[in-house]
């Protein structure tokens, strides 16, 4: 494997890792305070909502780096007609 595709993977690992551990902190912290207040339920929802869709985008955004590394396909070249 050439060190360009070994250095994207190790990108994405470590900013996967991040998020992962942003997230559960996150999650938990809003969940504790919607827990002990009522009142806050709908925001801390909410927010709690976005940090999902966070880690959806994370995984999306591997996939398709994934997809672009393994990518075989090249420009076709223009026919010419003269």
């Amino acid at each position: 494997m050439s060190k360009k595709k070994e250095s994207t993977l190790m990108r994405n690992a470590k900013d996967t890792i991040a998020l992962g551990t942003i997230n559960t902190l996150g999650t938990y912290a809003f969940g504790r305070v919607g827990a002990n207040h009522p009142v806050t339920q709908p925001t801390t929802n909410s927010v709690i909502a976005g940090l999902q869709i966070t880690q959806v985008g994370q995984t999306a955004k591997n996939a398709m780096g994934l997809v672009d590394m393994f990518r075989t396909d090249k420009k076709k070249k223009k026919d010419s007609w003269y």
